[in-house]
C-alpha cells in the first residue's frame, strides 16, 4: 500500500479525536484538536489505530465493501488490537473494557465494535495472524453471523474465549492479563432457591453467564431444558475446571457459574429446580481426610511403581490448623537397565528396587480461598519422625554377579499437605488439582465408606 498522510485540525467540527479515510489515495488521516490532552504515547497509539484501518482497507478489499454498519465489528475491533500489536505497553485499547463489562454479553460479537480488540486478541493468540487475516477475507457476505457460524470450528472457538474471559486469561500482545472483570451486568447472581425458572433465548456469538447460588447445607435438584444447539459449561465460582453443567447443586461445594454460548439461530435454554432438600455437613472441610494412593504419582525416571501402601491423613480443624500423618506409608519402585559393548562389559544388566518407608506426622496452618494456601511450602518442613530409603542393586556383568543393599534416611515425602494447590470440595470428595501436567491428588473424608 501507498503511505498515508495525516492531517492536524485547527477545529474539530464534528469529529471527536480522529479519523481514517481509506478511500483516499494515499490514505488520509484526520486529527482534531481535542487530542492535544494525550500524552505522546496515547497519540501513537491512537494514530497506529486509525492506519490499521489504511492497512484493512489495502488488505481486504472485498470485506471492506461490505455496509459500513455491517462490518464495523471487525473494522474497530481489529484496529484496536492492531494498534496494540505497535504500542503493547499504552494500553489505549482498554478504555473500552468499562463498556463490556457493563454489556450484557447476549449481545453477539458482530454486533460490537472497539470491544471486539479483545476477541481478537484471543484469536491472536490461539491461531495466530495469518489465521485472523485468513478469516478476514472471507468476510463478504452481509449477513456475518450466518457466515461466522458456517466455518468449522469457529462457535467452538467463541465458546473457549467466553471461558476465557470468565477466567480472566486473555493475554496482551505484551504478556499481562487484559483486567477484564466479571461483573453483576454481566453475570447476574441467582438464588435458585427463591427464583423461579431460568428461561433465555440465545444468539450465535452473545454469551449467557449465570452466577448460581444455594446454601451449601441444600442439595438442589435440577432440570435442564435445550432447544437448538448450544455449548454449556460450568465451575466453581472460585475458579476451578470446567464441566458439564451439573443436574444437582452445589457443584464441588461452591456456587457456579455457567457459560452458555449457542451454536445456532433460535436457540433456547432453561434450568428450573425441581426439589430442594437439607444436607447439613456436606460441604464441611473440618475434620479427617485419607489421601488415596492410587491418585498419588510417586515416582517417575524411568522407575516402575510397584506398590504403595500405608496411609497419609490430614485433619483440618476449626482453628485453621491441619495435622498431618503419614502412617507405615511405604512405595516401592523398580526398574532394570540393560546394555552391550565391548570387552568385559560386553553385556550388563542392573536391576535397581528403592523402597520408601515413612512414619512421621506434624502440623501447619491452612487458609481455604481460592487455593489451599498452607503455611508451609513443603512438608518437610514440619513432619517430623522416621523416614528411610533402601536401595538394592543386583547387577550382571558378563556372566558376573554384583550386589548393593544400603538404607538410608529420607525426607522425600509426597507434596499433599502443602504449597498452595487449587482444589475442590465435593461432598465426601476433596481434590488438589493437578497443574503443569501433574494429576489430581484425591482424598476421601474418613468415616463416610472410605477403605
Amino acid at each position: 500500500m501507498s503511505p498515508a498522510f495525516v492531517v492536524l485540525m485547527a477545529r474539530a467540527g464534528k469529529l471527536k479525536y480522529a479519523a481514517a479515510n481509506p478511500w483516499l489515495d494515499p490514505c488520509g488521516i484526520r486529527v482534531a484538536p481535542p487530542t492535544q490532552q494525550f500524552n505522546e504515547a496515547k497519540f501513537k497509539q491512537m494514530i497506529a489505530h486509525e492506519f490499521a484501518h489504511c492497512v484493512e482497507s489495502a488488505s481486504f478489499p472485498a470485506p471492506y465493501e461490505i455496509p459500513s454498519e455491517i462490518r464495523r465489528w471487525w473494522v474497530e475491533g481489529l484496529a484496536d488490537y492492531m494498534s496494540n500489536v505497535v504500542y503493547e505497553d499504552t494500553d489505549f485499547e482498554h478504555r473500552t473494557i468499562k463498556y463490556l463489562q457493563l454489556e450484557r454479553l447476549a449481545v453477539p460479537v458482530p454486533d460490537r465494535s472497539y470491544q471486539n480488540f479483545i476477541f481478537f486478541q484471543f484469536l491472536a493468540n490461539e491461531i495466530g495472524h495469518d489465521a485472523i487475516a485468513a478469516l478476514v477475507q472471507t468476510l463478504t457476505t452481509e449477513d456475518q453471523v450466518s457466515h461466522l457460524t458456517a466455518i468449522d470450528g469457529m462457535l467452538e472457538l467463541h465458546h473457549e474465549f467466553a471461558k476465557a474471559m470468565t477466567d480472566r486469561e486473555i493475554r496482551d500482545t505484551n504478556g499481562s492479563v487484559i483486567p477484564y472483570e466479571m461483573t453483576p451486568q454481566n453475570r447476574p447472581k441467582i438464588d435458585i432457591a427463591t427464583t423461579g425458572p431460568i428461561v433465555d433465548f440465545l444468539d450465535p456469538f452473545g454469551v449467557r453467564r449465570y452466577h448460581l447460588v444455594l446454601d451449601l447445607d441444600r442439595v438442589a435438584d435440577l432440570e435442564i431444558g435445550v432447544e437448538g444447539d448450544v455449548f454449556e459449561e460450568s465451575r466453581p465460582i472460585q475458579g476451578g475446571r470446567w464441566q458439564q453443567v451439573p443436574v444437582t447443586l452445589p457443584d464441588r461445594c461452591s456456587e457456579s457459574v455457567i457459560v452458555l454460548t449457542p451454536a445456532q439461530h433460535d436457540t433456547s435454554y432453561s434450568l428450573k429446580v425441581l426439589d430442594i432438600r437439607e444436607a447439613p455437613g456436606q460441604c464441611q472441610l473440618e475434620g479427617t481426610w485419607l489421601v488415596d494412593n492410587d491418585s498419588l504419582n510417586v515416582w517417575s525416571g524411568g522407575f516402575e511403581t510397584e506398590y504403595v501402601k500405608g496411609e497419609i491423613r490430614g485433619t483440618f480443624n476449626e482453628d485453621g490448623t491441619v495435622d498431618v500423618v503419614y502412617d507405615n506409608w511405604e512405595y516401592q519402585v523398580t526398574r532394570t537397565i540393560q546394555r552391550t559393548g565391548t570387552g568385559a562389559c560386553e553385556e550388563f544388566e542392573s536391576y535397581d528396587e528403592i523402597t520408601y518407608t515413612f512414619n512421621v506426622q506434624g502440623s501447619t496452618t491452612y487458609e481455604a480461598t481460592d487455593r489451599m494456601r498452607f503455611e508451609a511450602w513443603q512438608e518437610v518442613e514440619y513432619l517430623e519422625g522416621t523416614g528411610t530409603s533402601r536401595y538394592i542393586i543386583t547387577s550382571s556383568v558378563s556372566g558376573g554377579l554384583a550386589g548393593h543393599d544400603e538404607t538410608t534416611e529420607n525426607k522425600q515425602y509426597r507434596n499433599v499437605f502443602s504449597g498452595n494447590p487449587k482444589y475442590e470440595l465435593d461432598g465426601s470428595t476433596l481434590r488438589f488439582l493437578g497443574e503443569f501436567g501433574d494429576e489430581d491428588i484425591i482424598l476421601h473424608r474418613v468415616g463416610d465408606g472410605t477403605p
